[in-house]
């Protein structure tokens, strides 16, 4: 068996959002759930279904990023950190380890 993932998890407002790997007899999957005070909800992505929810989520990165280089910057439409020497669109300083 390969070792999966360690889980992880970010906090927006006043949700947690945690990314929880595991596996069935279905294969390995990853598990996104929303918390907030009186709410759960969750969406189990299957391993090989990964690198198109990662593509997808990058172009909407990429697509924001241009958006917002290219016009007027406000409150509302703050410019995206770019002084990260790591490139890759998703940050990974904004993912927490769970312990």
């Amino acid at each position: 068996a390969s070792k999966l993932p360690k889980s992880k998890f970010v906090h927006v407002g006043n949700k947690n959002f945690y990314f929880d790997t595991g596996s069935n007899n279905r294969g390995v999957f990853l598990r996104i759930s929303e918390v907030r005070a009186n709410l759960r909800a969750a969406i189990t992505i299957p391993e090989k279904s990964w690198p198109h929810f990662r593509d997808n989520i990058n172009e909407f990165i990429i697509a924001m990023e241009k958006e917002r280089n290219s016009g007027v910057l406000t409150e509302d439409n703050p410019p995206l950190n770019t002084d990260n020497e790591d490139k890759s669109p998703v940050p990974h300083s904004s993912l927490s380890e769970n312990k």
